[in-house]
């Protein structure tokens, strides 16, 4: 009965690569928006001396953000909806390398998020909100 087997691992497959989609199409949206809206209240930023405590709460926020979003994926699409059994079970799970191609594929991978905090470095007025997109940028190229 190895083709019955086969079948629901295709499905088990399928049906995680839909989920990945459907979650993608809801947050990549939302992300892009806060980025760029994160980068933009970040550049209007003048201080020199003192990093200010709005724009630390700024990039705090949007690496509990990331994370929230990653530990969320990893959640919903990365584990089985019900215990299985058997490496072939397991070998059709989607993987973090999914991920990151689903975020890719609809161009809000790292890379990209982060050219909106490099875009807004040179905006930017202050030396201390230079430093707080800098930061930032290097945390979405990493996370993503």
């Amino acid at each position: 009965d190895d083709a019955g087997q086969n079948a629901d691992n295709e499905d088990a497959a399928e049906t995680a690569a839909l989920r990945l989609e459907e979650s993608l199409k809801s947050i990549v949206p939302i992300l892009k928006y806060v980025t760029e809206r994160s980068c933009h209240m970040l550049a209007a930023s003048t201080s020199e001396k003192k990093i200010p405590l709005s724009g630390a709460d700024l990039v705090e926020g949007m690496k509990c953000l990331l994370r929230a979003v990653l530990f969320h994926f990893h959640s919903l699409v990365l584990t089985p909806s019900s215990p299985s059994t058997g490496a072939s079970a397991a070998s059709n799970i989607l993987t973090a390398v999914n991920v990151q191609k689903g975020f890719a594929s609809m161009d809000a991978d790292g890379e990209k998020l982060a050219s909106a905090c490099q875009a807004a470095i040179s905006l930017c007025k202050g030396e201390q909100g230079k430093r707080l997109l800098q930061s930032l940028s290097l945390s979405l190229e990493k996370m993503l």
